[in-house]
């Protein structure tokens, strides 16, 4: 696995240029090619950091689109809920009008009534008191 920043040739000749024998060099140089292959660089760390960025946007515009959809949701579910409460209020309403109503016409039929049986009452009151004697005269 080479690393295009580690230039293996150039350090093995370093090393043996330094005096260490070739096979020690060579497998110097294997193992820190291995080693530097597994480091971080920037532009690495970078890319990293965009996909993430990247993945966070979608995640939020996903979020703010369930919020949406929710709130949405939620206020239809509303406005049907007041509509139904309305509806409910104004047949209450009517049905408590509609009952005043015959209780005001039944109360007037026996308030008729009532007022009819006192006059028939008087009347039958002044017809026997008119056979009883006046001023002790006897009829």
């Amino acid at each position: 696995m080479s690393n295009a920043s580690f230039d293996t040739l150039s350090v093995a000749r370093g090393l043996k240029a330094a005096g260490v024998e070739a096979r020690q060099a060579d497998a110097i140089v294997e193992a820190m090619d291995k080693f530097t292959g597994q480091f971080v660089t920037v532009k690495h760390f970078d890319a990293a950091v965009a996909k993430l960025d990247t993945r966070i946007d979608a995640v939020r515009t996903e979020l703010q689109a369930s919020i949406d959809t929710t709130r949405s949701d939620l206020q239809a579910s509303i406005d049907t809920t007041r509509s139904d409460l309305q509806a409910s209020i104004d047949t209450t309403r009517s049905d408590l009008q509609a009952s005043i109503h015959a209780g005001q016409a039944e109360m007037t039929r026996f308030l008729v009534i009532v007022v009819g049986a006192i006059i028939a009452a008087n009347a039958l009151m002044i017809g026997i008191l008119r056979f009883f004697p006046r001023d002790g005269a006897v009829m």
